[in-house]
């Protein structure tokens, strides 16, 4: 796990390689059995992205019980998950549009299948004119109250399904 502290208009954390391969191979276990069960939602609080329709819990067991561990590597004890944590999928066309968590921080971990088949999907922070570009098992912690948002994700029509995944903590 490499960690890096940034501080420029407003404080925010990077972490790469999140995951270890056997987390990361667990994980993608999981993500793939989702695949085929994904609903697109459109404008709905001013998002397109495909969420989990089979009924299943919208989060990631495995995301879960590592993300527990980690947090307390990288923050303190004060910071505590929520129930509200979910999971999105961005495939051609999906976005968000700019708005705010109501959490202490936000984190945001991508998963996407290499090599990457998208353009776009990059988290944006109109503001502040900052653009953090995604990488795959890539997470970013920054303060909910800042304004973010989703570009638009584009891909040739050949590589549908070759979307990234977005899991969402928020830490109050």
């Amino acid at each position: 796990m490499q960690i890096e502290h940034i501080n420029e208009e407003f404080s925010y954390t990077i972490i790469r390689e999140l995951y270890t391969k056997e987390e990361e191979d667990r994980l993608w276990k999981e993500l793939d059995e989702h695949q085929s069960n994904l609903m697109r939602l459109e404008n709905q609080r001013n998002r397109c992205y495909c969420q989990i329709i089979d009924g299943k819990q919208n989060t990631l067991r495995v995301s879960d019980e590592v993300f527990e561990n980690k947090l307390k590597e990288i923050a303190d004890n004060t910071l505590r998950s929520d129930e509200t944590s979910f999971l999105a999928y961005y495939d051609d066309g999906d976005y968000f549009k700019p708005h705010e968590d109501n959490c202490k921080l936000t984190v945001l971990n991508w998963m996407y299948k290499e090599p990457k088949r998208f353009a776009g999907g990059d988290l944006v922070f109109p503001n502040y004119n900052k653009t953090i570009e995604i990488e795959s098992n890539k997470a970013i912690i920054f303060p909910g109250k800042i304004t973010h948002e989703v570009n638009t994700t584009s891909m040739d029509e050949k590589y549908k399904g070759m979307g990234r995944w977005c899991i969402t903590h928020f830490l109050h």
